[in-house]
């Protein structure tokens, strides 16, 4: 009976040794799906504002005024739900990062842009949501600048410009 207990109390010391042994390689991959599922949120999110935001300025380019201005918190929200803006939108990625647009105007032209500023993550996470952000996003000091063109069409596919049909170089 005794030798019976032995080999129980061993093999309830081993069991407990591998949960304790594996329980951080399941939190860590439990932890990183969480991290995956808010920069996929915080990217859809942004990608939403920058839609609006683009045809916010291509549409009022010629009223808006010669200064710069940002619009940032309810304004951000009540000026672009009309160009695209889903209602009930919150300025904010679950990152607590704020967002808003700024515009400067002057006698050059307009340089606008989306501003992800604040939150709580570290450099390599600023990094990687900057690069699922995609082409137009570059990480700046203070956080994330989205770049919103004015032009009329801007496209991150290379256009195929063929002189002569034979040719199947891009030119």
């Amino acid at each position: 009976m005794k030798n019976q207990r032995g080999n129980f109390l061993l093999q309830a010391l081993l069991a407990l040794t591998l949960v304790f042994a594996f329980m951080p390689f399941f939190a860590s991959k439990l932890s990183s799906r969480d991290l995956s599922a808010q920069m996929y949120a915080a990217t859809e999110q942004i990608e939403t504002a920058y839609n609006a935001a683009r045809i916010y300025v291509r549409e009022e380019k010629d009223r808006l005024p010669y200064k710069k201005q940002e619009l940032s918190g309810n304004a951000f929200v009540d000026v672009l739900e009309n160009y695209g803006l889903p209602l009930g939108f919150v300025p904010e990625t679950s990152f607590k990062q704020k967002l808003s647009l700024v515009i400067d105007k002057n006698q050059d032209g307009i340089r606008s842009y989306l501003t992800v500023a604040g939150g709580n993550l570290s450099k390599s996470q600023m990094a990687e949501l900057t690069r699922r952000i995609g082409f137009y996003a570059a990480l700046k000091g203070y956080g994330i600048e989205v770049t919103v063109p004015v032009d009329t069409v801007y496209s991150d596919v290379v256009s195929k410009k063929e002189i002569d049909e034979n040719v199947g170089f891009l030119s």
